[in-house]
């Protein structure tokens, strides 16, 4: 039956605006909420910030990467100048070719240095200062037996302010004076039974668990650093030479680094084991990395502190860590003072 005239208007204009509300609510659904608020609430339009003062604290808040980073590289080589000239100057004639960079609950071994020239990392431009306990954060120069060397005393983790690159500016420093062998040491977890707390495990590789890498952001093809022999051959051997002639054993094994600062769960620690980690921690890769970046050769160790989580039924904690660390250090120290003494020169 046909409709009657006056019906068809009625119908036919009806028809035609659903279809446009249709197409409106499925365009607005289409867009995400922010948008479909009003410019006043979500404070952005099209142009950008309106309000002068919010663009000028999102530049002062870091957001503006692409400004920021020529600066940053800017100051960072300039800081690094800086500390390099302090440095120059307040070394003479001393010219230290081995660094040892000591983590937590290490620090005994600057005792043995002998005119030990002491400078706060906070005087020294670009050296950051941790804030966790038994970081001395000193740079000590002088003389291990006869050799020249720079003991640093605390490092910064990545876990306290989420920058793997932050002992960027010290490594560079101990390069740019003339050091080409840095030896590393932490304070670390054991996952195998036979090497309890007390003992010292040299690590001859490492798994990056963590997922951070101090090279990200690298803006040359220096970026790409071979990991292969990460832990110099050499400096192995001589070490495993050095804890014979001190007598004390030494375990091998591989260091697994997992960014902290909680430490693992029992099921974590499971996975590292069947990874193929001998012990875990919270620091030293981003360190090694760096150091092959700047063609340093590279040396490390971990003084075992505790057993890994669920080993042994007990809670962890960094007071425990503190605690046990000057055992192994002492056996530690040890080691490092027979191979830096060993054949007088790294090469």
């Amino acid at each position: 039956m046909r409709r009657a005239d006056c019906d068809q208007p009625y119908d036919h204009g009806r028809r035609q605006e659903d279809r446009r509300n249709g197409r409106h609510r499925r365009e607005a659904a289409a867009l995400p909420a922010l948008r479909r608020l009003q410019a006043e609430d979500r404070r952005i339009c099209q142009q950008g910030d309106t309000d002068l003062s919010l663009r000028r604290n999102r530049r002062e808040e870091g957001h503006d990467h692409g400004r920021d980073a020529p600066l940053q590289l800017r100051n960072r080589d300039t800081r690094m100048s800086e500390a390099v000239d302090i440095l120059k100057e307040k070394l003479g004639e001393l010219k230290p070719r081995y660094s040892v960079i000591l983590g937590s609950g290490l620090g005994s071994l600057v005792d043995q240095v002998a005119d030990a020239l002491r400078i706060p990392y906070a005087d020294l431009p670009g050296f950051p200062v941790s804030a966790v306990s038994g970081h001395a954060g000193t740079l000590v120069a002088g003389k291990l037996g006869d050799i020249p060397v720079i003991m640093m005393s605390g490092r910064v983790h990545y876990y306290e302010k989420g920058d793997a690159n932050a002992m960027r500016t010290p490594i560079e420093t101990l390069k740019a004076l003339g050091v080409d062998t840095l030896i590393l040491t932490n304070s670390a977890g054991s996952l195998r039974e036979e090497m309890p707390p007390g003992s010292v495990m040299q690590i001859t590789d490492h798994i990056n668990y963590s997922g951070m890498n101090p090279l990200i952001g690298e803006e040359s093809d220096k970026r790409f650093v071979g990991m292969t022999s990460a832990y110099d051959t050499d400096l192995i051997m001589r070490m495993r030479k050095a804890a014979d002639k001190a007598e004390i054993k030494l375990s091998h094994g591989v260091y697994m680094w997992f960014s902290g600062p909680s430490f693992e769960t029992p099921a974590e620690i499971r996975m590292a084991r069947i990874l193929g980690a001998d012990a875990v921690g919270m620091s030293t890769v981003p360190e090694v990395i760096l150091a092959r970046l700047f063609g340093l050769r590279v040396a490390a160790a971990s003084v075992i502190t505790n057993y890994g989580a669920g080993m042994t039924g007990g809670e962890l904690s960094h007071d425990e860590t503190k605690d046990m660390a000057p055992v192994g250090g002492a056996r530690l120290a040890a080691i490092l003072k027979e191979m830096i003494a060993d054949e007088g020169d790294p090469q």
